[in-house]
C-alpha cells in the first residue's frame, strides 16, 4: 500500500466542499489507523467527520479521531465501517464466484466487491450476451467456512483499452448473504489497514 486517499468533505457558505490527501500509514493500533498529516488535512480535516480511505479500487468509510504534529488517526471500527458503503480490490485469495449460465455454473475471476456489487474478469462478448438484460443466480465462496447464493444482474462493462473486459454486477444475496458479506469486508479491511 503506497499512497492512500483520505477523502473528506466540509460544508461551506455555498455548499459542500470535497477535499482529497494523499499520505501514507505511519502505524495502525487497534481499531485506529495512524496516517503522515499532510498541509491539507492539518488545516482542513475536522475531528469528528467522516471520510473515506482509498487505494487502487478500494474504499473504505471511517471517522476522524485524533490529530497531532505529524499524524492524523482514524477509526475504523465497526462503528466507523458502518457510515458508507466499502469496496474492496480483491488481489490476494479472492473468493470464488460461481455464475449460472444456462444450466452451468462458470467459475470467474473476481477483481472487487461492495455490500451489494462485484466485478469480475470476462474472457468474451459471448459471456456479455448471456448477461445482458437477464437475472441471474450466483454462488460466491467467501472462505473455506461461508459461501453465499443469491440473484444478480449486470450494471457496467469496462473495456480496459487492449482487450480485457471487466463485468460489475449488482447482487441481492439470499437469506444472512448480505450480513456474510459485510461480515468479511470488514475483515478484510482490517486485515488490509491493520495488518
Amino acid at each position: 500500500m503506497e499512497k492512500l486517499g483520505l477523502y473528506w468533505e466540509k460544508e461551506g457558505e455555498r455548499g459542500t466542499v470535497s477535499f482529497k490527501a494523499y499520505t501514507r500509514k505511519v502505524k495502525s493500533e487497534g481499531e485506529k489507523l495512524h496516517l503522515y498529516l499532510t498541509p491539507l488535512l492539518d488545516r482542513y480535516a475536522i475531528l469528528g467527520s467522516t471520510a473515506k480511505i482509498s487505494w487502487d479500487e478500494t474504499i473504505i468509510p471511517c471517522r476522524i479521531v485524533g490529530k497531532s504534529q505529524k499524524e492524523i488517526i482514524l477509526s475504523i471500527s465497526q462503528d466507523a465501517l458502518s457510515l458508507g458503503k466499502i469496496k474492496i480490490s480483491i488481489t490476494k485469495k479472492p473468493p470464488l464466484v460461481f455464475l449460472k449460465m444456462g444450466n452451468l455454473l462458470r467459475p470467474f475471476e473476481m477483481t472487487d466487491m461492495s455490500e451489494d456489487s462485484f466485478t469480475v474478469r470476462v474472457t468474451g462478448y459471448h459471456v456479455i450476451e448471456e448477461l445482458t438484460d437477464k437475472t441471474i443466480r450466483f454462488r460466491m465462496i467467501l472462505d473455506e467456512h461461508e459461501q453465499i447464493e443469491g440473484e444478480a444482474w449486470l450494471m457496467s462493462l469496462l473495456e480496459d483499452g487492449e482487450g480485457r473486459l471487466k463485468a460489475s454486477l449488482s447482487m441481492v444475496p439470499d437469506g444472512e448473504g448480505k450480513a456474510k458479506v459485510r461480515d468479511y469486508l470488514h475483515k478484510t479491511v482490517r486485515k488490509l489497514l491493520l495488518g
